[in-house]
C-alpha cells in the first residue's frame, strides 16, 4: 500500500494483467496509431496550405481549459479587472513542470491566468512574470491538464480498486483494468514517447516525460474548498459538486460491496478522471490548435497535439459496459440516475474504471 500518490505501484494476478493485454490493449494501441497517423496527415496537409485546421479562438479556448476541466484545483480568488470592471477568477500555478525543446524538464516558479467569468475568456497569463500570448497559455494549460494535473487522478484511482473482490466480477474487473492501465500509462507510455523521437515521428525528444509525470504526480493536490465560488460559471464544477453528495450517499447505501475501496479515490478515478478525458476533447476541437508563438514552447505543442490525437478518446471496443449509464450494476447504475438528474450529458460521460 503506498503512503503517497503513486500511478503505478499495484499488483494483480498474472491472469488478469494478461486479460488486459488482450482484452484492452489492442484497442488502445489502435486508437494511438490510427490517431497519431491522421495527425501527421493533416499537420502535411496544413503546412501545405490546405483548410484543415478549425477556427480558433485562444482566449476562448483557454478560458474553458481552466473553467472546464479539472484545471479548477488550481483556482485562487476572483477579483475585479481595473481596467474593464469585469468580474475575473484568477488561477495559479506554483513550480510549474514543462518539457524544454533539448529535452530537458524545466520547472517554472510560477504561472498564472485570470478568465473573465462572464465571457469565459482569458484576460491575461504569464509564466514567471513574461506575459504570455493566448496560444502561448492555451499549449501551457494543456500540457499541464494532461501530463502534471490529470495524472494525479490516476494515481488516487489506486485507491479505489480492489482487485480481491472476487464475489462482485464488475468491481474486481473494474480494478483489474484501473491498474493494468495505470501500468500503460506510467511505466509503458514514456516509451512509447521516447520511440517517436528515434523513430523521427517527432521532432523533439519526449525521453523525459516521466520526470513531469512524477513531479505532478508527488505535488499532490492542493486544497480548493473555494473553486465552490466558480460553481455559477462552470457546468462541470457545478456538476461535480452535486454528484459528489449523491455518490456518498449511493457508496454508503451499499458500503457493503466496496470492501478496501476508499470512496473518495473511486470518485476520483471513475468520475473525475473520465469527465477530464472528455472535455480535453471538447475544450480543444482539434489538435493543430497547439501550435504555439514563442518557439519555447514548441516540445510542448507537438507533445500536446500526439496526446490529443491518439489518447483521449474512448477506445474503440471493450468486452463490458465501461459507462455508467451502461452497466447493471447497482451501485453505479443508482449513482448515474442520480447524476443524470443534474447534468446528462455529462452523466453519460462517467465511466466505471480508468479506461483511457
Amino acid at each position: 500500500l503506498a503512503q503517497d500518490l503513486d500511478m503505478d505501484h499495484l499488483h494483480i494476478p498474472w491472469v488478469g494483467f494478461l486479460w488486459a493485454y488482450l482484452a484492452v490493449w489492442p484497442s488502445s494501441a489502435a486508437l494511438a496509431f490510427t490517431g497519431m497517423a491522421v495527425l501527421l496527415l493533416r499537420q502535411r496537409l496544413h503546412r501545405l496550405g490546405c483548410p484543415v485546421r478549425k477556427p480558433c479562438d485562444p482566449c476562448h479556448v483557454v478560458g474553458r481549459l481552466l473553467l472546464e476541466s479539472m484545471e479548477v484545483v488550481q483556482y485562487d480568488c476572483m477579483g475585479e479587472d481595473e481596467a474593464s470592471g469585469a468580474v475575473v477568477a484568477h488561477f495559479r500555478w506554483k513550480h510549474f513542470p514543462m518539457l524544454q525543446n533539448d529535452g530537458s524538464v524545466r520547472i517554472a516558479e510560477v504561472f498564472v491566468a485570470a478568465v473573465d467569468v462572464e465571457t469565459k475568456r482569458m484576460k491575461s497569463a504569464a509564466l514567471d512574470g513574461r506575459e504570455l500570448d493566448p496560444r502561448d497559455a492555451m499549449v501551457l494549460v494543456f500540457f499541464h491538464t494532461i501530463f502534471a494535473g490529470h495524472v494525479k487522478l490516476h494515481a488516487m484511482a489506486n485507491w479505489g480498486v480492489n482487485h480481491m473482490l472476487i464475489e462482485d466480477s464488475v468491481l474486481q474487473r473494474c480494478a483489474v483494468t484501473t491498474t493494468a492501465y495505470n501500468f500503460f500509462g506510467h511505466t509503458r507510455f514514456p516509451a512509447y514517447a521516447r520511440a517517436w523521437y528515434r523513430l523521427g515521428v517527432s521532432a523533439h525528444d519526449f525521453s523525459r516525460i516521466d520526470q513531469v509525470i512524477d513531479h505532478g504526480v508527488k505535488a499532490g493536490v492542493r486544497a480548493h474548498s473555494e473553486t465552490r465560488q466558480l460553481m455559477r460559471h462552470s457546468d462541470l464544477c457545478n456538476f461535480v459538486v452535486k454528484i459528489r453528495k449523491q455518490f456518498m450517499r449511493a457508496f454508503e447505501k451499499h458500503e457493503e460491496r466496496m470492501l478496501g475501496i476508499d470512496m473518495e479515490a473511486l470518485f476520483v478515478g471513475t468520475v473525475l478522471h473520465s469527465l477530464d478525458h472528455q472535455h480535453f476533447e471538447w475544450n480543444i476541437e482539434d489538435p493543430l490548435w497547439l501550435v504555439p508563438v514563442c518557439p519555447d514552447f514548441a516540445a510542448l505543442a507537438e507533445f500536446g497535439r500526439f496526446v490529443h490525437a491518439g489518447f483521449l478518446k474512448d477506445i474503440w471496443t471493450v468486452p463490458f459496459p465501461r459507462k455508467y449509464r451502461e452497466t447493471t450494476h447497482p451501485f453505479f447504475a443508482e449513482v448515474y440516475r442520480r447524476a443524470a438528474r443534474i447534468n446528462k450529458r455529462l452523466a453519460d460521460q462517467m465511466d466505471i474504471c480508468i479506461i483511457k
